[in-house]
């Protein structure tokens, strides 16, 4: 392909990147022992995760093990800008404002949308839920796991799944993947739909209806964003959301899934 011209140079931008990354890994070794930290950790927490599955408490590990990695990710993706801030390169407020950390700039703002989108979130759920029964649709084993069952459980996803969830996924999709969006292709509805795409994605072990569902959510929690310059709403009601989800959910139905899935199960082995 020939270069120059206006032809985009990709494979040139590329090495540039690579010898950014390069350099940066040579002048400052906190990079590398961030990073090496943070494979550390997430090892860690996956070796907890083993331990409770051994003990037979896997939906527990399941809850622990799967925040802190959400804290882990959360925490790398933005530790070189709050690095910055603690040591004075730049200003807290310049940290807090490239991540829509500021507060909306009137309180009835934030009131106004933190509810306006937890009522949105709570109308996508019901559709959701209604088009799963349509179709018949059929837990996933993920799906399953995700519900707490008992007290113990049901404290633990409230009070540190959840807010954990509205807080580091919003940091990630609406915050370092939007803002990262945004700066490259300086379109604010393609930036809204690609990050509304990328949230719903990752909850595809979920099924086919909750990615559909969780990126309308997504869509309707990045437009506040750019509405109101904070992600304080979204995250609000994202944690009012999922510390809700249990105590909406009905443990008959789960045990129900519960015992059919266990069924199924069964008649595989048997049948091989």
């Amino acid at each position: 392909m020939p270069r120059g011209g206006g032809t985009l140079d990709l494979d040139g931008q590329i090495f540039e990147l690579l010898k950014r990354i390069a350099a940066l890994l040579i002048s400052d070794p906190l990079v590398p022992a961030g990073f090496g930290l943070f494979f550390l950790l997430s090892w860690l927490s996956i070796r907890l995760h083993s331990r409770f599955v051994a003990s037979g408490r896997e939906r527990m590990g399941h809850y622990i093990a799967g925040g802190l990695q959400s804290w882990l990710f959360a925490v790398t993706l933005t530790a070189p800008f709050w690095w910055d801030a603690v040591f004075g390169a730049k200003p807290i407020h310049d940290v807090k404002e490239r991540w829509w950390l500021e507060l909306p700039l009137w309180p009835d703002t934030m009131v106004w949308w933190s509810a306006s989108l937890l009522l949105a979130m709570a109308g996508i759920a019901v559709a959701a839920t209604a088009a799963q029964h349509l179709l018949r649709h059929q837990p996933s084993r993920l799906e399953l796991m995700i519900y707490p069952r008992t007290t113990g459980e049901t404290i633990i996803f409230t009070l540190f799944v959840s807010p954990t969830a509205g807080f580091c996924e919003e940091i990630v999709f609406r915050g370092v993947f939007f803002v990262s969006l945004l700066q490259i292709t300086h379109d604010a509805w393609l930036s809204v739909a690609v990050s509304s795409l990328l949230f719903g994605l990752i909850h595809a072990g979920y099924g086919l209806i909750h990615v559909v569902a969780t990126t309308a959510m997504g869509l309707i929690l990045a437009l506040s964003v750019l509405h109101t310059y904070s992600l304080w709403p979204a995250i609000v009601a994202h944690t009012l959301y999922d510390m809700a989800v249990p105590f909406l959910t009905s443990l008959d139905e789960l045990a129900k899934a519960d015992a059919d899935q266990q069924k199924e199960l069964g008649a595989d082995t048997s049948s091989k």
